[in-house]
């Protein structure tokens, strides 16, 4: 029960703290200008040209279309998941830190060291795949490393093999983690 309280106080602040100037700058940068296009391509209800952005397997910039159609085709809309994304990778970071050392203290530290790594935060607040396909990842291998530690570990091989494949239905490098 505690870890699922520390795990759940890591996600409110991590989520916070990356909401701030999200919407920063109102237009796309970077590979902005591929994924939101193709995301809200598939808003339409008849897609009427070739698909955008083809080379990468849909599920990431499914997640963003969600988002765009719950809060508007802005920053916000665009930005927000891999904000929640981010958030979750760096509970996962907690999750295999416990795995790992079997104590709170490490497992936090670890967490805060993702939550201070700029890599992960920039990807956190941009509207790009990678994101997506690194939270699946790590999620997947703290179910591995929880299930590796347990007499019987079917579900936690399940999950992970679900993580697993969430992360290559975001983006292909999902399959460099197997």
């Amino acid at each position: 029960m505690r870890s699922a309280i520390v795990a759940g106080i890591i996600f409110v602040v991590a989520h916070f703290a990356m909401l701030i100037g999200l919407t920063t700058p109102e237009k796309f940068y970077f590979d902005e200008v591929h994924y939101v296009p193709a995301a809200r391509q598939m808003l339409e209800p008849v897609m009427p040209q070739p698909m955008l952005n083809p080379m990468h397997p849909p599920l990431a910039k499914q997640l963003i279309a969600l988002s765009i159609h719950s809060f508007g085709d802005v920053p916000l809309g665009w930005r927000y998941p891999g904000v929640l994304f981010g958030s979750l990778a760096i509970v996962a970071v907690y999750l295999c830190g416990l795995a790992l050392f079997a104590a709170q203290g490490p497992a936090i530290a670890a967490s805060l060291l993702a939550f201070f790594n700029q890599m992960l935060f920039v990807q956190s607040r941009i509207a790009m795949l990678d994101i997506f396909a690194l939270a699946f990842s790590l999620l997947a291998i703290a179910a591995f490393m929880h299930g590796f530690r347990k007499p019987r570990p079917h579900l936690g091989f399940a999950l992970a093999g679900a993580g697993f494949g969430l992360s290559i239905g975001c983006k292909w490098s999902g399959l460099f983690v197997l």
